[in-house]
């Protein structure tokens, strides 16, 4: 084990959306990285900043993570 904590749920949210990662479906196939790396960024933390997209973009990104691990609620 490395010391991260992989069975937490995280959450990011806007004021339009909730955006949930579960770190143990995660598959690392950077397929959020490659399409949103302005919202997506390893080297920062948190490393999901929903600031740096409109909602419709981060939805249609989560709706091509290949592993479910992305996920969001719409709070509107």
């Amino acid at each position: 084990m490395d010391g991260r904590k992989l069975n937490v749920m995280k959450e990011y949210s806007n004021s339009e959306i909730k955006v949930k990662w579960d770190p143990k479906l995660c598959q690392h196939s950077g397929v959020c990285i490659k399409t949103l790396p302005k919202v997506y960024d390893l080297n920062k933390r948190p490393w999901i900043n929903l600031e740096n997209a409109n909602s419709d973009e981060i939805k249609s990104q989560i709706g091509k993570c290949p592993s479910g691990a992305l996920s969001f609620d719409d709070l509107n």
